[in-house]
């Protein structure tokens, strides 16, 4: 068992959360690109990546295309894209994002715009798995203020969307409030299509994420890919090493654990955890590094 490959690496007696206590606490990962949708003056819309750089503790983006055009968050707490110097001054803001922690959380000033933090969302389980499982793309239109995930598919457009209702939807007809075509949905209103969880379908912001920094690293660092598995009502990612299986997924108590064992609640196995709950695990402040390999 792998116990006794560890019991080689470290006495039995540190195999506890002293150990985890004892690391470094890294916060959620931060998003290093963000993908602004809708109709932007001077077609500013785009991929939007992080700069290196903070304003007001913020990071600062610039679109890819066009490094002229910065998003950036400014002290009364909403994001602007602008074309003039990072500052307080109204002059060269085009677009107002939301009065919130990131771009993409929160509605823009303009229902024709928005943000979403990946460009693609990952779909298992769900009704007629054939033609609907798989990766929907981030599309150029909105749908409610926010970002319209779609997947070609059997001579059918496949969406996921929010309704007025605030609830997210996966649906073949029209991008609008009516039950018609309705294949999957949330529980209840969220913020993004992979917060709480779904009736008919498991969703993910990612197809993997990516580990480092955590115990054993020679066995635990790496990929871990979508296990088409869930826990929890979550997707679970998971890494072959040596012979073993390592798994991220989220426990009943809403937080995501590092785990070696079977997929439950017992902490037999585990070898890292997220802080506090959170509804995925790149959305978490972990005891280790964690990052997207697709971004």
């Amino acid at each position: 068992m792998i116990r006794t490959l560890i019991s080689k690496l470290i006495p039995a007696t540190l195999i506890t959360g002293t150990l985890l206590a004892a690391t470094t606490a890294s916060a959620a990962a931060l998003e290093e690109r963000v993908h602004v949708v809708g109709n932007i003056a001077y077609g500013a819309s785009g991929d939007y990546v992080f700069t290196e750089t903070y304003y007001e503790g913020n990071p600062v983006y610039v679109l890819e295309t066009d490094a002229t055009f910065r998003l950036y968050r400014r002290q009364n707490g909403t994001w602007y894209i602008d074309f003039n110097e990072l500052d307080e001054q109204w002059s060269g803001t085009i677009a107002i994002g939301p009065n919130a922690a990131t771009p993409y959380d929160g509605l823009w000033d303009k229902s024709e715009q928005g943000a979403a933090p990946t460009d693609a969302i990952e779909l298992s389980g769900t009704p007629y798995t054939s033609l609907t499982a798989g990766t929907y793309t981030l599309s150029d239109t909105l749908h409610n203020g926010k970002p319209v995930y779609q997947r070609q598919s059997g001579g059918y457009t496949f969406s996921v969307y929010q309704r007025s209702n605030g609830v997210w939807y996966l649906d073949f007809d029209a991008l609008d409030d009516s039950w018609s075509g309705t294949l999957a949905h949330g529980h209840a209103a969220a913020e993004h299509p992979w917060h709480g969880t779904f009736n008919g379908a498991i969703v993910s912001p990612t197809t993997a994420v990516e580990i480092a920094d955590a115990p054993y690293s020679s066995l635990t660092s790496g990929v871990y890919a979508l296990s088409g598995e869930s826990h929890n009502g979550k997707p679970v990612y998971q890494r072959q090493s040596s012979g073993y299986t390592f798994s991220v997924y989220q426990r009943s108590d809403g937080k995501w654990y590092l785990d070696f064992d079977a997929l439950d609640d017992s902490w037999s196995g585990t070898l890292a955890h997220t802080s506090a709950a959170a509804e995925a695990p790149l959305e978490a402040d972990w005891s280790l590094t964690i990052s997207n390999p697709t971004e």
